[in-house]
This record gives structure tokens, sequence and C-alpha cells, in this order.
């Protein structure tokens, strides 16, 4: 009989233990930190108006100050929802600082004054908050900007920030151009050429109320068409350069030199090595080296997005010159191999070709150009 009672006395403080610590446990009255133990209550966000978070944000971060302004709890970051349940906030909390963030982009920022007891729920419904963006325009880079028809340019916006700073907020703007049929634009700033002609790219940055933009200029221009290189066939000596020049025709009938835009290059030399290749520069001007030889050619190549032509240079050793008070005679000129010097040969040879209009000496008077009426092209008289 009293090893029965006995057994009944221990079941009895054995179950009295357990519902002592369930109970205890229930409850969100203390953070044992260490060997301190903290009063904690509870904070709820409720957005009661769901127009008071901007559609745009995504996260809110929690941060809690105590008296002296000192980070007693958190940051801690909660995704968007009407109501946002922040448990063992410590009775210390006087203030909850609340940004709010679409991505990691810091959009808002608010401070609510908090008072905690130990174990209670502390409701705050739509709670103060301000954007953090100053009332001023947008930033929208590039500034100004010329892209062909079917070609892209990428736009990025910064925004000033209240109390100084810029943020990137190129994801949060809604774009736009003033003249779709030039060019459109995209949610990501992606603008597309349309059509010749010039628009203006819009930024407009919106939460609620506040709202500002920012505009740029983007040129549309035609696309290259054709590449000429002139001249398309010259003659050459060792040690002299010949001056290439590119000409571009558009998609919209117009024309433009481009000598210092295209790519340059010489291939197909067919020569005896590096000591006697020709080389050309970015403004197209060749380099003929001492030990070239008669005979040798090269292909001079002009490149510009996509589009590409060549011309011919071949080295020889004697300079023809038309005479521009005779007409069709051609005078012979020879070349001094250590000084350059050209020397008039006599007597004349006699050209039965076409009349040329003129002659354009170039400044070293190595090369001369000579436009021939009703041909639209110029002939060019080096080395012969």
């Amino acid at each position: 009989m009293n090893q029965t009672l006995n057994k009944i006395r221990l079941l009895l403080l054995f179950f009295g233990i357990v519902l002592t610590f369930t109970g205890c446990g229930s409850r969100d009255d203390f953070v044992i930190t260490g060997n301190n133990t903290i009063p904690v209550g509870a904070v709820q966000v409720t957005s009661v108006l769901a127009r008071t978070v901007p559609s745009q944000i995504t996260d809110l971060r929690f941060t809690g100050l105590d008296a002296n302004s000192n980070v007693a709890y958190g940051p801690i970051t909660r995704n968007k929802s009407q109501t946002i349940l922040l448990e063992s906030v410590p009775t210390s909390v006087t203030q909850l600082q609340i940004e709010y963030l679409a991505g990691n982009i810091l959009v808002g920022r608010g401070v609510t004054p908090v008072s905690i007891a130990s174990g209670q729920t502390v409701t705050l419904n739509d709670p103060d908050f301000d954007i953090v963006f100053a009332n001023a325009p947008l930033q929208v880079s590039p500034s100004s900007s010329t892209i062909l028809i079917n070609t892209t340019q990428t736009f990025t916006v910064q925004a000033t920030v209240t109390g100084g700073g810029t943020s990137d907020v190129s994801s949060l703007v809604a774009w736009s151009t003033d003249n779709a049929g030039v060019a459109s634009i995209n949610n990501q700033g992606v603008a597309s050429g349309q059509s010749v002609g010039t628009t203006n790219v819009t930024a407009t940055l919106t939460f609620g109320t506040f709202s500002t933009s920012g505009t740029t200029p983007l040129t549309v221009a035609p696309v290259l068409s054709s590449l000429e290189v002139f001249p398309p066939n010259s003659f050459g000596t060792a040690g002299g350069g010949i001056q290439y020049r590119a000409l571009g025709r558009f998609s919209d009938g117009s024309t433009q030199v481009l000598t210092d835009q295209v790519n340059w290059s010489v291939t197909n030399q067919g020569s005896a090595g590096a000591s006697t290749d020709v080389t050309i520069s970015n403004a197209g001007l060749t380099s003929i080296p001492s030990a070239a030889s008669g005979g040798q050619k090269a292909t001079v190549r002009a490149e510009m997005n996509g589009i590409n032509n060549t011309a011919t240079l071949t080295l020889n050793e004697f300079l023809y010159v038309v005479s521009v008070s005779t007409g069709p005679d051609l005078s012979m000129f020879s070349r001094n191999p250590d000084n350059g010097a050209v020397t008039p040969l006599s007597p004349p040879s006699v050209n039965s070709g076409p009349q040329p209009e003129g002659v354009i000496y170039s400044p070293d008077g190595r090369l001369i150009y000579v436009p021939y009426p009703f041909a639209d092209s110029f002939a060019m008289f080096t080395v012969g």
C-alpha cells in the first residue's frame, strides 16, 4: 500500500514539474543571453491601407533603438506583408526604425516611438515613413547619344538622396520616349533605333504622391550602306606614302567622309617580309618601307560596322604627272631614292585618254589626284 502511494506521489510530482516548465515556455516574457535575462515583448506592424506601402517595395528592414539611440534589436529583414510580427523585441527598445526596400534599393525610412511591456504585443498601424529621394531631376546617362537604325542604347538613371549622394534607380523608373517612331524603349531602359531623327528619353520615378523625372536626347542616324576608298588604284614608291580616304554612303542617301572613323588595314602584300611590308595609320596614311621593291602590291582595306571596301597599292619606280596647262599631255618625273625629290624628265609623252579637269597635289608633292569629268571618280597618278 505504501509503495503504491509513493508511486502516485512521484507521478504527481513529475507532472507538476512538466506543467510548470510548459507554462513558462509558452510565454514570450524573457530572452536569456549569456548570464542575463532580458525582458521582451512583440511588435506587430500592420498595413491597414494597402496604398501606404508603394507597390515597388519588396522587403522591410526593422531596427530597434533604445533611449540612447543604440541598436537593441535587429536589423532584421522581412518580406513585405500586410501584417508582420516581430517577436522577442527587448523592452529597452523605445523606437522602431523601418526601412522600405525595393530589392536592395533603399526607398523609404521611418522611425516610430514604441513602448514595449514584457510579454505583451504592441500593434503599429500604418507607421509613417518618408521617401529617401530628394525632389530633384533624375540624372539619365548617357546624357546625349547617337545610335544607328536597328541598334540599341542602354540607359541608366541616378536619383539624388536627401542629405547627399545618389542611388541607382534604373530598375524602379518608368521609361518612355516622346517619339516612338524614332526610337522605342523597354522597361529595362534599352532604346532601339527605328528611324532617322531625334527623340527624348524620359525616366520617371514615382512612389505614391512622390514623383520626379529626368530627360536626355537620343539621335538615331541612318545605317551605313557602303564604303568607298580613294584612291581605288594607286602607285607608290619606296620610302613614300599615300593618304587614303573613306567615303560612307548611308541608307537615307547621304554621304560622309569617314577616314578617321573606319578601321584601316593592309593585307595581301606579297612582300619578302616585315621589312618591306606597307603599313597604314588610323588616319589612312600608308608608309612604304625604303626596302620595298618595284612591282610589289598590297591591298588597303577600310571597314566600319561590318561594311568594307578595298583599294590596290602598287610599287614602281617612276612618277607620271598630268600637265594642267596642256590638258592631255603627260609629263614623266623620276624620284631620287636618297632624298625623295621629284625631278621632271623630258620630252613629255602624250596621253590619248580623257582630259582631266585639274590636278590636286599632295603636300609632299609625290601624289597627284586627277578628277575626270562625267566619271564621278578620281584617278591618282603616282608611280607608273
